[in-house]
């Protein structure tokens, strides 16, 4: 009996601090989630119109994340693993040098920004570009002179 007791002064404390304490006896009534990090975005960039699908790779992506690109939300917002994440860019009224991405938890409504933004660019902006490109010409020339003398002397004499 003198055991019992012993025992019961030993596991009193620590049922009185489960007991307590809302989350049982660890203290944690849910696990704690890790913070969200964007590590890259590929690619950084397409035309105003939208379309583009876009890749973001870091740690802790969760299902039902939102993204915003310059404050617009994207669409097919799609969680692959929890390291990988793709959506498709909102079409954007004017072009922009670069707008922040924004990831958004749906459960903490935590907005985390990507390392690198996105740049919206004007599709005629770009034909523009293209053909002027395409119509430069470049001309050159080479001259090229070589002027050479070979003089030759020979003496024999003999005795």
């Amino acid at each position: 009996m003198r055991n019992v007791g012993f025992i019961l002064l030993f596991l009193l404390p620590i049922l009185s601090l489960s007991s307590c304490s809302p989350g049982g006896m660890f203290g944690y009534s849910e696990f704690k989630s890790f913070p969200v990090v964007i590590k890259s975005v590929v690619p950084t960039a397409g035309p105003k119109e939208g379309g583009t699908e876009v890749t973001l790779t870091g740690t802790n992506f969760k299902q039902g994340m939102g993204v915003s690109i310059g404050g617009v939300p994207c669409t097919s917002v799609t969680v692959i693993s929890p390291t990988t994440l793709t959506f498709v860019t909102p079409t954007i009224s004017r072009a922009l040098a670069s707008a922040e991405i924004l990831l958004t938890d749906p459960k903490t409504q935590v907005q985390v920004p990507a390392p690198a933004g996105f740049e919206f660019w004007d599709v005629a902006d770009l034909a523009t570009t293209t053909t002027l490109a395409g119509a430069s010409t470049s001309t050159s020339t080479s001259t090229s002179t070589s002027t050479s003398t070979s003089t030759s002397t020979s003496t024999s004499t003999s005795t």
